[in-house]
């Protein structure tokens, strides 16, 4: 009863506001396909924050479990699900990227799809109209494998000597066709996971947005998008704000 009362006032609101019927989308996570990893020891999402020693190496504090972030305007990064996406506002997407082990593979790789098209799927075209590929970036090993003294550290079991990557997507400004729930994915895994050890491989082609692989892990997400201005929408506060405790929708695999 009280998710039919909550859909039917926001389809009310959303009238009021001028926006229009259909806004509600019928998806689940069901329709996008699991994605799973054995293990996030190489490649682990999360947010840390870098403190100098005095010895003048950097240590690494978490601070969130989670490692994507938004943010709406460049008014700062946010996990904060309850903000609403107006139409005309940009949005950018950042991943990070934790490393327990250095490992002995090619690169490390991070991707996020939106579901701009609201289809119930990630395609695997660029950010476009229709496409869902946000970002894509890597971190080669060998960057992140030496250490000055204590010379070649590349192993399956060795501290990294930067164990922490953040990848930041271009900003993208939404339209007036995107409207409703936004489902998001993360995901990180290695050159291995993905079939080669090559730099010339095609990498981001096989990164599939489900599936399972070895080493890595996923985050999902679901934001809302709204065509109504932000002046517009300031007007329905009063009528909407109970939609806010129910917005949040993560998990990791």
């Amino acid at each position: 009863m009280k998710r039919t009362m909550k859909y039917a006032a926001l389809a009310l609101v959303l009238l009021l506001l001028g926006a229009g019927p259909g806004l509600a989308s019928s998806y689940t996570w069901g329709d996008y396909g699991t994605a799973t990893h054995d293990t996030p020891k190489w490649q682990d999402l999360a947010t840390y924050k870098a403190e100098p020693t005095y010895w003048g190496r950097t240590q690494y504090t978490k601070t969130s479990d989670y490692g994507v972030w938004w943010n709406v305007n460049g008014t700062g990064w946010t996990q904060d699900t309850n903000v609403v996406l107006t139409a005309g506002s940009t949005v950018q997407f950042k991943v990070n990227m934790h490393k327990s082990s250095v490992g002995t593979h090619y690169a490390d790789f991070a991707k996020l799809w939106v579901d701009w098209g609201q289809d119930g799927s990630f395609d695997e075209g660029r950010y476009d109209v229709g496409g869902d590929v946000v970002l894509f970036d890597f971190e080669k090993l060998e960057d992140n494998e030496t250490h000055w003294w204590w010379g070649d550290n590349r192993g399956s079991d060795n501290t990294p000597w930067n164990p922490y990557f953040s990848f930041t997507s271009d900003a993208i400004k939404l339209t007036d066709s995107i409207y409703g729930d936004l489902f998001l994915r993360a995901r990180v895994t290695c050159s291995e996971s993905l079939g080669s050890q090559s730099p010339g491989f095609d990498y981001e082609s096989n990164f599939l947005a489900s599936g399972h692989l070895y080493q890595g892990e996923t985050e999902d997400w679901k934001l809302t998008a709204t065509p109504v201005p932000p002046s517009l929408l300031l007007f329905g506060t009063g009528l909407i704000g109970f939609a806010a405790a129910n917005r949040k929708r993560f998990r990791k695999a």
